[in-house]
């Protein structure tokens, strides 16, 4: 799922996101998108379970799909460099597609360089396998309770982040 896209420094601006997530983020988010694009939520059902989102589904959809998700997704490789980066996060974080692609997530987002965050990716890329959920606090965050559900992306070694604001 690699677009090549320009890189470059533009955030989105607080009153964008704040104009964008009304009442329920997630639900004006899917809203919006998939009568942009002329899906269905239907077409996106088996997505918008966080816990049980599976890399195949990950990994099959397309961009629309993908940004229509409830939650923030993002790929890495294993040296932790950003290959995929969907709409929700781009949103909740602040940080446009284009400025993070090829970046090393870590540096993007210092506040998850820590032994909770970066240790489990790190024991994750070493042992070859991983599967875990877990909360986080992201310091940097406007919603910073966030629920984490890291994941291997089989057979090649790339990790998908999926984050979900709690």
């Amino acid at each position: 799922m690699s677009q090549s896209r320009s890189m470059g420094t533009a955030r989105y601006s607080r009153a964008e996101v704040n104009r964008v997530h009304r009442a329920n983020p997630c639900d004006n988010q899917i809203q919006g998108r998939t009568q942009s694009t002329g899906m269905s939520l239907t077409t996106i059902e088996p997505y918008l379970r966080f816990e049980k989102c599976s890399t195949e589904a990950l990994d099959a959809m397309g961009y629309a799909e993908f940004d229509a998700l409830p939650f923030g997704a993002i790929r890495l490789d294993c040296r932790g460099r950003i290959l995929a980066y969907n709409m929700t996060e781009s949103l909740y974080s602040g940080f446009r597609y284009h400025h993070v692609i090829g970046r090393n997530f870590f540096e993007v987002a210092p506040c998850a360089n820590t032994s909770k965050f970066f240790g489990k990716f790190k024991a994750g890329v070493v042992g070859g396998a991983i599967d875990v959920i877990f909360d986080y606090f992201f310091a940097r965050l406007s919603e910073p309770n966030v629920l984490v559900h890291m994941i291997r992306a089989a057979p090649i070694e790339d990790f998908w982040l999926l984050i979900k604001r709690t």
